[in-house]
């Protein structure tokens, strides 16, 4: 008789809320403990959630101060970076930027007056634009 493998059944626990919006992109990210890919960033409302897909496990969530405004746009920088972070761009044009490791706010400023629409994060560089203006920030 051939001597075959048996595997545990996942069972995934139960999640509740809200795990993801339409408005925004959902983008992989990793951190130092996980491989490339394992760790997902996604909006869910006036929040935004990293979550690690094979286990539903919340990791980190990052939540504005004041206001409460959906997300209208969200970009990771690269972990290679010494400090990873996290730049929000919400629907009524403020943008803030969150250290990935800690999930503490390091700049917030305004954009425009309306809704973020597109951002790129790389090493201490933020380009972001909003509907009616266009705004290069250095932190």
């Amino acid at each position: 008789m051939k001597v075959t493998h048996t595997y545990q059944k996942y069972n995934p626990k139960a999640a509740y809320g809200i795990i993801a919006s339409d408005f925004t992109k959902v983008s992989y990210v990793s951190n130092k403990s996980c491989k490339s890919g394992e760790l997902c960033l996604c909006g869910a409302g006036e929040s935004a959630i990293i979550w690690k897909p094979r286990t539903s496990e919340k990791i980190h969530t990052f939540t504005r101060d004041t206001g409460c405004h959906p997300i209208s746009c969200l970009k990771a920088s690269d972990i290679s970076s010494l400090d990873p972070r996290v730049a929000i761009g919400y629907s009524d044009g403020l943008v803030n930027i969150f250290n990935m490791n800690t999930g503490d706010i390091e700049a917030h400023f305004r954009a425009g007056r309306s809704r973020v629409t597109s951002m790129d994060l790389k090493n201490d560089l933020l380009v972001c634009a909003a509907v009616t203006s266009a705004f290069l920030s250095y932190f």
